[in-house]
């Protein structure tokens, strides 16, 4: 019966699930596809964890004839119980006819080789359980000249390991000579060979790469015939590993890359972060990557170690130093700060650094014309508060320092935004002098009464009732300074519609006086400024200067018109005249 219908009749039957055939294996001695290749017991190998399969078979070693002179070849049971088993060719010589089989059910069978050349026949069985194994008894069919025969695969070893090559060689008449020699190596490697004249040889080499060996195999009449084997010997990939530490800014990302040679092909990259600074919140990114990025956060030291693994499965690895150096503090600080005058803001700026301490020192780099307002306080504290004057812009600048010296500064400006309906500001240049601004009621007919909000009657302490219910069309006057510069400011929130006029009293001393006048909405720019104007005492009494006359219209809209004299100049009277008319 042959083997395919019995595959057959046991799959209608319900043997059970067929398992992958179970081919023989070599002793050790032969690698696979030499002469010996899986002939000698048909054993299994899996591994040293896999348990041995439940069905094997063995075949025969290699046998030797001539063309169409029947040889014979067998196998065996190893393990399991075989129900069925038949003989196929499974490899032919280029150009060969079909090779017969004589008996191609029994174990033990003839076969005859009809042309000169390696043939290999296959015996598949089956069990009783439906597992299928196999095993190949290889026949040479030599006539005249000896048959060499090499390895058919390549053979892999590391790179200064000792590997033996093992050859064959058949002939119709009796034994061969063997001679092996190194045909071709890699540029500059040494090669060296231990058995030249034996079946088997041991190849020495220093340098990674395919090493191609020659063996020639010579009958008792001189005939000769030769083959080439393969041994391909790696090495662990070669990076190029720094000698010195790589140095790099704190707190910038920095790309770690190192070259990588290999005999085969890099295909693993790993990276991995060993130590690194107290305190350091630094981790890698593209840990699986040729290039390794991170930020070194703190100064110091950071140890990384890479890995490269190459195709044959061999790795090799580097630690490379990357020490953060210091960089100046990174600060930041709000661009634009909004304010009322004389309304105190905190500023806060934020600071981050590679090191542990940081000072500041905050500045005010500018203040609108005419303003007298201090510094921020407190100056070295990340927060601090500042109290602009008058209307304008004013810009601080905080600097930070690190425990290296390193500095970074940002600024932030403030903006002192008018958001009354009027408001009158006045400054001066002299020192030790006193100047007080004036502004009239659109019904007052002088100077100096209830209806003009000036220093007496009109400070916090003693606020002027000049409309309605509520204040928001009441003056107030914020500030009055009595030794020199000002300013002085007048303010109404929702001022009652007329004609205001505005006014400077030279109280005491001589001075050049400049009066900013807001109205109309909120603004960090005056809708008139006049001066700076001289005042001061006259033979009988002090000046007093009529500035402008405010006119405050519907639709929060207003305009400003400059009181002149007759002789076109500054309107400037005696403050006892004042006192008699507006």
């Amino acid at each position: 019966m042959r083997i395919a219908s019995t595959l057959l009749a046991l799959g209608l039957l319900g043997c059970g699930a067929r398992s992958a055939l179970v081919t023989g294996s070599d002793d050790g001695a032969v690698p696979d596809g030499s002469l010996d290749a899986g002939i000698r017991d048909g054993g299994f190998d899996a591994g040293p964890d896999s348990p041995p399969p439940s069905f094997e078979v063995a075949c025969s070693e290699a046998v030797m004839t001539t063309p169409g002179v029947p040889v014979e070849v067998s196998a065996r049971v190893v393990r399991g119980e075989m129900i069925a088993g038949e003989w196929v060719v499974d490899e032919l010589p280029p150009g060969s006819g079909p090779a017969e089989i004589v008996d191609p059910t029994s174990l033990t069978t003839s076969v005859v080789p009809p042309e000169r050349g390696r043939y290999a026949f296959r015996f598949v069985a089956l069990s009783v359980d439906g597992t299928e194994a196999s095993c190949v008894a290889e026949v040479f069919s030599v006539d005249g000249p000896p048959i060499a025969s090499c390895p058919g695969d390549e053979v892999v070893a590391r790179v200064g390991e000792p590997v033996s090559v093992t050859g064959a060689g058949f002939d119709d008449e009796g034994p061969v000579a063997f001679a092996w020699r190194v045909q071709r190596q890699p540029s500059g490697a040494r090669a060296s060979l231990d058995g030249e004249d034996m079946a088997t040889v041991t190849l020495r080499g220093d340098t990674a790469g395919v090493y191609v060996l020659e063996l020639t195999v010579t009958d008792a009449r001189g005939e000769s015939d030769r083959c080439n084997a393969s041994v391909r010997l790696t090495a662990p990939p070669v990076i190029e590993c720094p000698s010195e530490p790589i140095l790099a800014p704190t707190r910038q990302p920095v790309t770690v890359s190192l070259p990588v040679s290999d005999d085969t092909e890099v295909v693993g990259h790993a990276w991995e972060m060993t130590s690194k600074p107290p305190r350091s919140a630094a981790t890698l990114r593209r840990r699986d990557q040729p290039r390794a990025v991170f930020t070194p956060d703190r100064q110091g030291p950071y140890e990384l170690v890479y890995t490269a693994t190459d195709s044959d499965g061999l790795s090799s690895s580097c630690t490379v130093t990357v020490v953060g150096t210091p960089t100046p503090p990174t600060v930041m600080c709000p661009e634009v700060v909004e304010t009322p005058p004389l309304s105190t803001v905190s500023v806060t700026a934020t600071a981050t650094d590679d090191g542990d301490t940081l000072r500041y020192r905050w500045q005010l780099v500018s203040r609108e014309s005419g303003s007298a307002a201090a510094p921020p306080t407190p100056r070295n504290a990340d927060t601090t508060e500042f109290t602009p004057d008058i209307a304008g812009e004013y810009l601080l600048r905080v600097t930070v320092t690190d425990d290296d010296g390193e500095s970074a500064s940002c600024e932030t400006l403030v903006e002192a935004l008018v958001d009354e309906g009027l408001r009158v500001e006045m400054f001066w240049n002299t020192d030790d002098t006193d100047m007080d601004v004036h502004l009239a009621h659109p019904r007052a007919t002088r100077w100096f009464s209830d209806d003009d909000c000036y220093y007496a009657n009109c400070d916090e302490g003693s606020r002027l009732n000049w409309g309605g219910p509520g204040t928001a069309d009441d003056p107030r006057l914020d500030i009055d300074d009595t030794n020199g510069f000002g300013p002085e400011n007048i303010n109404i929130d929702d001022p009652e519609l007329g004609v205001y006029t505005v006014g400077v009293h030279a109280f005491a001393g001589r001075g050049d006086v400049t009066v900013r006048i807001y109205c109309g909405g909120s603004s960090t720019e005056p809708e008139a400024e006049f001066g700076a104007t001289p005042i001061g005492p006259r033979r009988r009494g002090r000046d007093f200067w009529r500035v402008a006359d405010v006119a405050i219209l519907a639709g929060g809209r207003c305009t400003v018109t400059e009181r002149r004299s007759s002789a076109g100049g500054p309107d400037i009277i005696s403050d006892s005249a004042a006192m008699t008319t507006r």
